[in-house]
């Protein structure tokens, strides 16, 4: 066996620190989802506003900035079980 070739316990680090980060990623990601969905119902329901919402530029990238960070995790999990999938195969 190489010293390139990743061994069994390798593996099993690897994965329990790619499960803490995933973790991590999935806590920022729903916490990022709570925030625009309820900065959204908040217009509707307590303020009962309904279709079309005034919103200024401040909101706006607030908001845009939250659907990045929920992209950015979803992907950031789906990146990190293709790593560990690549890795196992190895």
């Amino acid at each position: 066996m190489s010293d390139s070739m990743p061994t069994s316990a390798t593996l099993e680090e690897e994965r329990k620190i790619m499960a803490a980060y995933s973790d991590t990623a999935k806590t920022y990601t729903q916490l990022s989802l709570g925030a625009l969905v309820l900065s959204i119902t908040f217009f509707e329901k307590v303020l009962g506003q309904s279709g079309r919402i005034p919103v200024d530029l401040f909101l706006l990238l607030a908001w845009v900035c939250w659907l990045a960070s929920v992209l950015a995790g979803a992907f950031y999990q789906y990146l990190a079980v293709r790593f560990l999938e690549a890795r196992g195969e190895e």
